[in-house]
């Protein structure tokens, strides 16, 4: 059996005043018009390092008000896996790359999950060293 990751050292923390990693992650909920839209916001925030996975949920059915008519439209919701030092940036990079007047976007902690994922998450979505 192998043994757990031991969980990773938050940059900029010294010893024994890391919060548990799971404070530390996000998910950002986001709906999009149709899967081409999540996949190029998806890969544009990787490619700048502000995610660390983009999961794309095609073909969900949306109904809401807007401009004060009921509407019923096809989207397709995109979940981030993020830290929550980058959500600022992810936010205003979706807000400025989205297609919709007021994109959704929500931000949801992340309560516990499996430590090796976590780590991963929290490693993939560090500065690139240089």
């Amino acid at each position: 059996m192998t043994p757990a990751a031991p969980p990773l050292r938050l940059p900029g923390r010294p010893a024994g005043r890391n919060l548990p990693l799971m404070t530390e992650l996000r998910l950002l909920y986001v709906t999009t018009k149709n899967a081409e839209q999540a996949r190029a916001l998806g890969q544009e925030l990787l490619r700048r390092n502000l995610i660390a996975c983009a999961n794309i949920l095609p073909q969900m059915e949306s109904i809401y008000r807007w401009k004060g008519e009921i509407q019923n439209d096809q989207e397709t919701v995109v979940i981030f896996k993020t830290q929550r030092a980058l959500v600022p940036q992810a936010t205003k990079a979706i807000e400025e790359l989205h297609e919709y007047e007021t994109p959704c976007v929500l931000e949801l902690p992340i309560e516990s999950g499996s430590q090796g994922y976590l780590n991963w998450l929290l490693q993939e979505t560090q500065p690139p060293s240089r």
